[in-house]
């Protein structure tokens, strides 16, 4: 399965800060609360398995839980939930979903912890020539092209061994970074995504589901629906990928504790739905249900699901700019 790192040092960091709430519009004037993230919706074959894994990667931040007839994990006011199925779920073609960023306080303890449970990471490639790593820090600090590569090794850079990331090879195969940062004590801070244009589905979440306002960032002019298509930006390292990742340009949504980030989708073709494959869904949590079914609708939004019961709430389900499922969940 493909896949890239997403934690450019700064810009990863950058996005796992805090969100603030926002409103949108609603019919006339009454204003919609932002919706906050509520769960990371998979399908599995073994549920009591994938749910034994995340309490052996994470023993002192999760618990075993039920919602709404799903067993699940709780990571503070998120959750992971599972819905039971006969085969193996697919991960191809490649959706718009990538991975889960979890803040550690030592991602080398994090790495310890993963083997001794027989999880291990994937390898961090640091330049197209194939060396790899298990930890970020263990090579040059950054994410750099091919060209600023070459140039830290002329000046003798060296690899700091301090914090950093790495990619567990974790429950159901998926891929389950684990992020340094100091004070945290493993906590689910960021879904890393692909898009097919990552500025333009910026604007998507901004407009029709109430992200945070992107902050400027050296354009001329803001972006809009017009000019939001940018060109992938040169390959950078470390990387799952031995070709290395295309970190620009980026995109970021956040909801409550919990940040969307995006990059290019990968092979250069459109990602699928992530509906029926091992990550089916995202899913938040609203106050004013009613509302936001009548806003969405107003904007035109796809439904994949009309409203639904979900346990003693309602819920509906509208797709993304690039195919991926994003359910709304009735805050009582």
């Amino acid at each position: 399965m493909n896949r890239f790192v997403s934690s450019a040092c700064v810009a990863v960091a950058a996005a796992l800060l805090g969100s603030t709430v926002v409103t949108t519009q609603a019919p006339a004037t009454a204003p919609l609360a932002a919706p906050v993230f509520h769960h990371l919706h998979m399908n599995s074959t073994d549920p009591a398995a994938a749910i034994a894994g995340y309490l052996k990667l994470w023993p002192t931040s999760t618990e075993k839980t039920t919602l709404a007839g799903l067993d699940g994990v709780k990571n503070g006011k998120v959750y992971l939930l599972f819905n039971k199925v006969a085969t193996p779920a697919p991960r191809e073609p490649q959706s718009a979903y990538w991975h889960q960023v979890w803040l550690t306080p030592n991602v080398r303890e994090y790495v310890a912890r993963a083997r001794a449970n027989n999880m291990e990471p994937e390898p961090l490639y640091t330049s197209d020539e194939g060396r790899h790593v298990d930890i970020s820090s263990d090579t040059i600090a950054g994410s750099l092209t091919r060209s600023a590569l070459a140039e830290a090794r002329a000046k003798g850079v060296m690899p700091t061994h301090q914090a950093g990331f790495t990619f567990i090879h974790g429950p159901e195969g998926l891929a389950v970074e684990g992020f340094e940062r100091a004070g945290e004590n493993g906590r689910l801070a960021q879904i890393d995504m692909w898009q097919d244009d990552p500025v333009c589905a910026e604007l998507w979440y901004e407009k029709h589901l109430g992200s945070t306002r992107r902050a400027p960032r050296g354009e001329t002019a803001p972006p809009t629906e017009a000019t939001c298509k940018v060109a992938p930006g040169e390959p950078t390292w470390p990387s799952t990928m031995k070709q290395g990742t295309k970190r620009t340009p980026s995109g970021r949504a956040a909801y409550g504790d919990v940040a969307l980030f995006w990059y290019t989708g990968p092979g250069g073709r459109p990602l699928a739905t992530t509906r029926g494959q091992a990550v089916d869904h995202l899913a938040f949590a609203v106050r004013d249900f009613d509302g936001w079914v009548a806003k969405l609708k107003r904007e035109n939004v796809t439904f994949l699901r009309e409203p639904y019961k979900f346990g003693e709430s309602r819920a509906l389900m509208v797709e993304g700019p690039s195919h991926e499922a994003l359910e709304l969940i009735e805050d009582k």
